[in-house]
């Protein structure tokens, strides 16, 4: 990360956590946006490019990655080493500009790679080439869920 990016990100943070609060940002969003160009995070390759350079293989594992398989089951539906996997790992996590698995998986679903929903090939249905979505993973932590009139009790200030 260069100098401009961090002292922009620090300028940031400085105002987000401002004693004042007037001297505050008015809401998440404006925050989120300012912190978004601060941290160049729009200039990010266009996921078309990415997608141009990842391999088919490479493709093909970043997918069963973001289908949450591990290494050795990856290998043995690929029928490939588990060193090959790790391997080819190296490769999609350099390509995404990441360097784990949790981020290779929150950016390709953050560049939208392969669409809304992981599409999965269903190859024993009649005709083969039948189609079944993955199902939207649910938000573990119930502070950053919408809230429910049963949550009031849980939440200081929500008693309507």
């Amino acid at each position: 990360m260069d100098e401009t990016v961090r002292e922009a990100i620090n300028i940031v943070i400085q105002k987000a956590t401002a004693k004042n609060p007037s001297m505050r940002y008015e809401d998440a969003l404006t925050m989120a946006a300012e912190f978004r160009q601060a941290a160049a995070l729009d200039r990010l390759r266009p996921a078309a490019g990415v997608l141009e350079q990842l391999t088919p293989r490479e493709q093909d594992m970043l997918k069963l990655l973001m289908e949450g398989l591990s290494n050795g089951e990856i290998a043995e539906r690929l029928f490939i080493t588990l060193s090959t996997v790790k391997w080819y790992n190296q490769q999609i996590y350099s390509k995404l500009g990441v360097r784990s698995r949790v981020q290779a998986v929150n950016r390709a679903r953050e560049m939208n790679l392969f669409g809304a929903a992981l599409v999965i090939l269903d190859e024993e249905a009649e005709p083969p080439t039948s189609i079944s979505y993955l199902p939207e993973p649910e938000n573990p932590y119930k502070g950053l869920r919408a809230f429910q009139a049963a949550d009031r009790r849980d939440f200081f200030g929500r008693e309507n």
